[in-house]
Protein backbone atom coordinates (compact mmCIF):
# COMPACT_ATOMS: atom_id res chain seq x y z
CA UNK A 1 0.00 0.00 0.00
CA UNK A 2 2.82 2.41 0.90
CA UNK A 3 4.59 1.55 -2.36
CA UNK A 4 1.43 2.40 -4.30
CA UNK A 5 1.17 5.64 -2.34
CA UNK A 6 4.80 6.38 -3.16
CA UNK A 7 4.59 5.68 -6.91
CA UNK A 8 1.16 7.30 -7.19
CA UNK A 9 2.60 10.57 -5.91
CA UNK A 10 4.67 10.78 -9.11
CA UNK A 11 1.47 11.31 -11.09
CA UNK A 12 -0.08 13.72 -8.62
CA UNK A 13 1.28 16.78 -10.43
CA UNK A 14 -0.28 15.71 -13.70
CA UNK A 15 -3.60 15.10 -11.95
CA UNK A 16 -3.54 18.59 -10.41
CA UNK A 17 -2.84 20.07 -13.86
CA UNK A 18 -5.73 18.20 -15.46
CA UNK A 19 -8.44 18.42 -12.80
CA UNK A 20 -9.56 20.76 -10.05
CA UNK A 21 -9.23 19.66 -6.43
CA UNK A 22 -12.91 18.84 -6.09
CA UNK A 23 -12.72 16.42 -9.03
CA UNK A 24 -9.60 14.76 -7.62
CA UNK A 25 -11.18 14.31 -4.20
CA UNK A 26 -14.50 12.96 -5.48
CA UNK A 27 -12.84 10.69 -8.04
CA UNK A 28 -10.27 9.37 -5.57
CA UNK A 29 -12.82 8.78 -2.80
CA UNK A 30 -15.14 6.96 -5.21
CA UNK A 31 -12.24 4.77 -6.31
CA UNK A 32 -11.37 4.00 -2.69
CA UNK A 33 -14.94 2.86 -2.05
CA UNK A 34 -14.77 0.48 -5.02
CA UNK A 35 -11.40 -0.89 -3.89
CA UNK A 36 -12.72 -1.41 -0.35
CA UNK A 37 -15.70 -3.36 -1.70
CA UNK A 38 -13.44 -5.39 -4.00
CA UNK A 39 -11.13 -6.17 -1.06
CA UNK A 40 -14.06 -7.65 0.84
CA UNK A 41 -15.65 -9.55 -2.05
CA UNK A 42 -12.92 -10.75 -4.44
CA UNK A 43 -10.66 -12.76 -2.08
CA UNK A 44 -13.51 -15.21 -1.40
CA UNK A 45 -14.36 -15.45 -5.09
CA UNK A 46 -10.72 -16.12 -6.03
CA UNK A 47 -9.92 -18.59 -3.22
CA UNK A 48 -7.75 -16.05 -1.42
CA UNK A 49 -5.50 -15.20 -4.36
CA UNK A 50 -2.57 -13.33 -2.77
CA UNK A 51 -1.56 -11.56 -6.00
CA UNK A 52 -5.05 -10.11 -6.40
CA UNK A 53 -5.18 -8.99 -2.78
CA UNK A 54 -1.75 -7.38 -3.04
CA UNK A 55 -2.77 -5.60 -6.24
CA UNK A 56 -5.84 -4.19 -4.51
CA UNK A 57 -3.67 -2.86 -1.67
CA UNK A 58 -1.36 -1.26 -4.23
CA UNK A 59 -4.29 0.46 -5.99
CA UNK A 60 -5.59 1.58 -2.60
CA UNK A 61 -2.21 3.22 -1.95
CA UNK A 62 -2.22 4.99 -5.32
CA UNK A 63 -5.66 6.49 -4.63
CA UNK A 64 -4.64 7.57 -1.12
CA UNK A 65 -2.69 10.42 -2.72
CA UNK A 66 -5.91 12.44 -2.39
CA UNK A 67 -4.86 13.06 1.25
CA UNK A 68 -2.42 15.79 0.19
CA UNK A 69 -5.03 17.42 -2.07
CA UNK A 70 -7.62 17.18 0.69
CA UNK A 71 -5.39 19.03 3.18
CA UNK A 72 -4.64 21.85 0.72
CA UNK A 73 -8.30 22.09 -0.33
CA UNK A 74 -9.36 22.55 3.30
CA UNK A 75 -6.65 25.17 3.81
CA UNK A 76 -7.77 27.17 0.78
CA UNK A 77 -11.41 27.21 1.90
CA UNK A 78 -10.64 28.36 5.45
CA UNK A 79 -10.29 32.04 6.42
CA UNK A 80 -6.90 33.40 7.41
CA UNK A 81 -5.95 32.75 11.01
CA UNK A 82 -7.94 29.51 11.23
CA UNK A 83 -5.94 27.24 8.97
CA UNK A 84 -4.30 25.33 11.84
CA UNK A 85 -7.76 24.78 13.30
CA UNK A 86 -8.91 23.22 10.04
CA UNK A 87 -6.15 20.61 9.97
CA UNK A 88 -6.81 19.86 13.63
CA UNK A 89 -9.94 18.14 12.37
CA UNK A 90 -7.58 15.18 11.90
CA UNK A 91 -8.54 14.44 15.51
CA UNK A 92 -11.24 12.31 13.90
CA UNK A 93 -8.47 10.21 12.33
CA UNK A 94 -6.97 9.58 15.77
CA UNK A 95 -10.34 8.65 17.25
CA UNK A 96 -10.89 6.13 14.46
CA UNK A 97 -7.38 4.72 15.02
CA UNK A 98 -8.20 4.14 18.69
CA UNK A 99 -11.44 2.39 17.74
CA UNK A 100 -9.61 0.32 15.13
CA UNK A 101 -6.99 -0.82 17.65
CA UNK A 102 -9.71 -1.80 20.09
CA UNK A 103 -11.71 -3.63 17.42
CA UNK A 104 -8.61 -5.44 16.15
CA UNK A 105 -8.01 -6.91 19.59
CA UNK A 106 -11.38 -8.65 19.35
CA UNK A 107 -12.16 -11.79 17.36
CA UNK A 108 -14.28 -10.20 14.62
CA UNK A 109 -14.55 -10.88 10.89
CA UNK A 110 -12.01 -8.70 9.04
CA UNK A 111 -14.46 -8.21 6.17
CA UNK A 112 -16.99 -6.56 8.46
CA UNK A 113 -14.25 -4.30 9.83
CA UNK A 114 -13.19 -3.37 6.28
CA UNK A 115 -16.73 -2.31 5.39
CA UNK A 116 -17.25 -0.41 8.65
CA UNK A 117 -13.95 1.49 8.54
CA UNK A 118 -12.99 1.75 4.86
CA UNK A 119 -16.22 1.89 2.83
CA UNK A 120 -19.10 3.35 4.84
CA UNK A 121 -17.22 6.48 6.09
CA UNK A 122 -16.14 7.35 2.54
CA UNK A 123 -19.69 7.02 1.24
CA UNK A 124 -20.96 9.28 4.03
CA UNK A 125 -18.19 11.83 3.46
CA UNK A 126 -18.97 12.05 -0.25
CA UNK A 127 -22.61 12.72 0.47
CA UNK A 128 -21.90 15.29 3.19
CA UNK A 129 -18.94 17.18 1.70
CA UNK A 130 -19.92 16.87 -1.97
CA UNK A 131 -23.70 16.37 -2.22
CA UNK A 132 -23.40 16.98 -5.97
CA UNK A 133 -20.71 14.29 -6.37
CA UNK A 134 -22.44 12.50 -9.32
CA UNK A 135 -22.16 15.69 -11.38
CA UNK A 136 -18.52 16.08 -10.33
CA UNK A 137 -17.78 12.53 -11.50
CA UNK A 138 -19.42 13.27 -14.84
CA UNK A 139 -17.23 16.35 -15.29
CA UNK A 140 -13.96 14.42 -14.89
CA UNK A 141 -13.90 12.97 -18.46
CA UNK A 142 -14.73 16.43 -19.85
CA UNK A 143 -11.78 18.03 -18.02
CA UNK A 144 -9.50 15.25 -19.19
CA UNK A 145 -10.54 15.79 -22.81
CA UNK A 146 -9.86 19.53 -22.52
CA UNK A 147 -6.39 18.80 -21.13
CA UNK A 148 -5.61 16.57 -24.10
CA UNK A 149 -6.72 19.32 -26.49
CA UNK A 150 -4.48 21.93 -24.81
CA UNK A 151 -1.63 23.06 -27.10
CA UNK A 152 1.79 21.69 -26.14
CA UNK A 153 3.24 25.22 -26.07
CA UNK A 154 0.88 26.25 -23.25
CA UNK A 155 1.82 23.20 -21.19
CA UNK A 156 5.51 23.99 -21.67
CA UNK A 157 5.05 27.60 -20.59
CA UNK A 158 3.19 26.52 -17.45
CA UNK A 159 6.02 24.16 -16.51
CA UNK A 160 8.60 26.91 -17.05
CA UNK A 161 6.66 29.28 -14.78
CA UNK A 162 6.98 26.80 -11.93
CA UNK A 163 10.81 26.73 -12.05
CA UNK A 164 11.22 29.52 -9.52
CA UNK A 165 14.48 29.25 -7.48
CA UNK A 166 12.84 30.46 -4.28
CA UNK A 167 10.01 27.95 -4.61
CA UNK A 168 12.55 25.20 -5.28
CA UNK A 169 14.47 25.97 -2.08
CA UNK A 170 11.30 26.03 -0.04
CA UNK A 171 10.12 22.78 -1.64
CA UNK A 172 13.34 20.98 -0.68
CA UNK A 173 13.19 22.35 2.87
CA UNK A 174 9.55 21.33 3.26
CA UNK A 175 10.17 17.90 1.68
CA UNK A 176 12.71 17.15 4.42
CA UNK A 177 10.03 17.94 6.99
CA UNK A 178 7.53 15.68 5.22
CA UNK A 179 10.11 12.86 5.13
CA UNK A 180 10.84 13.23 8.85
CA UNK A 181 7.12 13.21 9.71
CA UNK A 182 6.34 10.26 7.43
CA UNK A 183 9.13 8.04 8.77
CA UNK A 184 8.76 9.04 12.42
CA UNK A 185 4.95 8.97 12.57
CA UNK A 186 4.41 5.67 10.77
CA UNK A 187 7.60 4.22 12.23
CA UNK A 188 6.24 4.66 15.75
CA UNK A 189 3.01 2.94 14.68
CA UNK A 190 4.88 -0.11 13.41
CA UNK A 191 7.04 -0.16 16.56
CA UNK A 192 3.97 -0.50 18.79
CA UNK A 193 4.92 -4.08 19.66
CA UNK A 194 8.30 -2.93 20.97
CA UNK A 195 6.95 -0.04 23.01
CA UNK A 196 4.90 -2.25 25.34
CA UNK A 197 3.95 -5.95 25.58
CA UNK A 198 0.48 -5.18 24.21
CA UNK A 199 0.68 -3.69 20.67
CA UNK A 200 -3.03 -2.76 20.69
CA UNK A 201 -2.59 -0.84 23.92
CA UNK A 202 0.47 0.95 22.50
CA UNK A 203 -1.45 1.92 19.37
CA UNK A 204 -4.33 3.32 21.41
CA UNK A 205 -1.92 5.34 23.59
CA UNK A 206 -0.09 6.71 20.55
CA UNK A 207 -3.41 7.68 18.96
CA UNK A 208 -4.42 9.40 22.19
CA UNK A 209 -1.19 11.37 21.93
CA UNK A 210 -2.20 12.25 18.36
CA UNK A 211 -5.36 13.91 19.63
CA UNK A 212 -3.42 16.05 22.10
CA UNK A 213 -0.87 16.88 19.39
CA UNK A 214 -3.57 18.03 16.99
CA UNK A 215 -4.96 20.33 19.67
CA UNK A 216 -1.50 21.69 20.52
CA UNK A 217 -1.00 22.57 16.85
CA UNK A 218 -3.31 25.51 17.52
CA UNK A 219 -0.38 27.12 19.36
CA UNK A 220 1.06 27.92 15.91
CA UNK A 221 -1.66 30.58 15.57
CA UNK A 222 -0.20 32.34 18.62
CA UNK A 223 3.55 31.73 18.49
CA UNK A 224 4.04 31.40 14.74
CA UNK A 225 4.18 28.33 12.55
CA UNK A 226 7.95 28.13 12.09
CA UNK A 227 8.81 28.60 15.78
CA UNK A 228 6.39 25.91 16.90
CA UNK A 229 7.39 23.55 14.07
CA UNK A 230 11.13 23.95 14.66
CA UNK A 231 10.85 23.42 18.43
CA UNK A 232 8.63 20.35 18.00
CA UNK A 233 10.98 18.75 15.49
CA UNK A 234 13.92 19.34 17.85
CA UNK A 235 11.99 17.87 20.81
CA UNK A 236 10.89 14.89 18.72
CA UNK A 237 14.54 14.21 17.83
CA UNK A 238 15.49 14.27 21.53
CA UNK A 239 12.63 11.91 22.44
CA UNK A 240 13.59 9.44 19.72
CA UNK A 241 17.18 9.39 20.98
CA UNK A 242 15.92 8.56 24.47
CA UNK A 243 13.83 5.73 23.00
CA UNK A 244 16.92 4.34 21.27
CA UNK A 245 18.85 3.92 24.53
CA UNK A 246 15.94 2.93 26.79
CA UNK A 247 14.82 -0.58 27.65
CA UNK A 248 12.30 -1.77 25.01
CA UNK A 249 8.85 -2.20 26.53
CA UNK A 250 9.62 0.01 29.53
CA UNK A 251 7.41 2.84 30.75
CA UNK A 252 10.14 5.39 29.99
CA UNK A 253 10.38 4.34 26.33
CA UNK A 254 6.60 4.36 25.93
CA UNK A 255 6.29 7.80 27.57
CA UNK A 256 8.99 9.39 25.40
CA UNK A 257 7.56 7.69 22.31
CA UNK A 258 4.19 9.29 23.06
CA UNK A 259 5.82 12.69 23.59
CA UNK A 260 7.76 12.37 20.33
CA UNK A 261 4.61 11.30 18.51
CA UNK A 262 2.78 14.32 19.93
CA UNK A 263 5.49 16.62 18.56
CA UNK A 264 5.30 14.98 15.14
CA UNK A 265 1.53 15.47 15.14
CA UNK A 266 2.06 19.19 15.63
CA UNK A 267 4.61 19.23 12.80
CA UNK A 268 2.36 17.22 10.49
CA UNK A 269 -0.27 19.91 10.96
CA UNK A 270 2.05 22.89 10.49
CA UNK A 271 3.77 21.55 7.36
CA UNK A 272 0.40 21.02 5.71
CA UNK A 273 -0.56 24.56 6.58
CA UNK A 274 2.76 25.71 5.10
CA UNK A 275 1.85 24.21 1.72
CA UNK A 276 -1.06 26.62 1.26
CA UNK A 277 0.64 29.53 3.04
CA UNK A 278 3.95 29.49 1.16
CA UNK A 279 3.12 28.25 -2.34
CA UNK A 280 0.79 29.64 -4.96
CA UNK A 281 -1.76 27.33 -6.54
CA UNK A 282 0.38 26.97 -9.68
CA UNK A 283 3.52 26.16 -7.66
CA UNK A 284 1.61 23.48 -5.74
CA UNK A 285 1.45 21.48 -8.96
CA UNK A 286 5.18 20.86 -8.64
CA UNK A 287 5.78 20.90 -4.90
CA UNK A 288 2.85 18.75 -3.74
CA UNK A 289 4.07 15.61 -5.56
CA UNK A 290 7.60 16.17 -4.23
CA UNK A 291 6.46 16.49 -0.62
CA UNK A 292 3.97 13.65 -0.94
CA UNK A 293 6.72 11.47 -2.41
CA UNK A 294 8.96 12.33 0.57
CA UNK A 295 6.20 11.44 3.05
CA UNK A 296 5.52 8.09 1.43
CA UNK A 297 9.22 7.31 1.15
CA UNK A 298 9.27 7.57 4.92
CA UNK A 299 6.13 5.42 5.00
CA UNK A 300 7.76 2.69 2.91
CA UNK A 301 10.67 2.58 5.38
CA UNK A 302 8.35 2.59 8.42
CA UNK A 303 7.28 -1.10 8.37
CA UNK A 304 10.90 -2.09 9.04
CA UNK A 305 10.40 -0.52 12.46
CA UNK A 306 8.50 -3.64 13.44
CA UNK A 307 11.41 -5.92 12.57
CA UNK A 308 14.44 -3.90 13.68
CA UNK A 309 15.28 -2.84 17.26
CA UNK A 310 14.57 0.70 18.40
CA UNK A 311 18.28 1.19 19.03
CA UNK A 312 18.84 1.02 15.26
CA UNK A 313 15.88 2.91 13.80
CA UNK A 314 15.18 5.61 16.40
CA UNK A 315 18.53 7.38 15.85
CA UNK A 316 17.82 7.44 12.09
CA UNK A 317 14.38 8.96 12.65
CA UNK A 318 15.91 11.38 15.18
CA UNK A 319 18.44 12.63 12.63
CA UNK A 320 15.61 13.23 10.16
CA UNK A 321 13.74 15.31 12.75
CA UNK A 322 16.90 17.28 13.59
CA UNK A 323 17.43 18.05 9.90
CA UNK A 324 13.78 19.12 9.59
CA UNK A 325 14.22 21.44 12.58
CA UNK A 326 17.12 23.15 10.82
CA UNK A 327 15.41 23.50 7.44
CA UNK A 328 12.25 24.84 9.09
CA UNK A 329 14.19 27.96 10.02
CA UNK A 330 14.70 28.71 6.31
CA UNK A 331 10.97 28.80 5.54
CA UNK A 332 8.93 32.02 5.49
CA UNK A 333 5.67 32.35 7.37
CA UNK A 334 3.97 33.46 4.14
CA UNK A 335 4.88 32.95 0.50
CA UNK A 336 5.64 35.75 -1.92
CA UNK A 337 2.15 35.59 -3.46
CA UNK A 338 0.57 36.01 -0.03
CA UNK A 339 2.82 38.91 0.94
CA UNK A 340 2.05 40.73 -2.31
CA UNK A 341 -1.69 40.26 -1.87
CA UNK A 342 -1.48 41.80 1.60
Amino acid sequence: MFLGWLLGSLGLGRAIESFNKEQILVGGASGLVLVALATVILPDLTAGNLMLFTSLRFIYGVLMNIVAVQCVHVQETMPEGRKNQAVSASIAYSVVAICLAGASSLDTDWRIEALVWYAIPLICSLQIAFPHWPQVLQSIPISFSKKLEQPASEVKNQEMDLMDPEDQRHTIALAISFLACGSGFFGSSYSAGQLSPNPYESTMLLSAADILGDIMALSADVWGRNKVQGCCFALAAACLMVCSVGEPGSFVVLAFAMLGRLCLDVCFTTIRVAVAAIFSESAQTTMLPVCEFATRLGGVLAPFSGTLPTSVLCPIFAMGCAAAACTTMTLPELGRHKRLSE
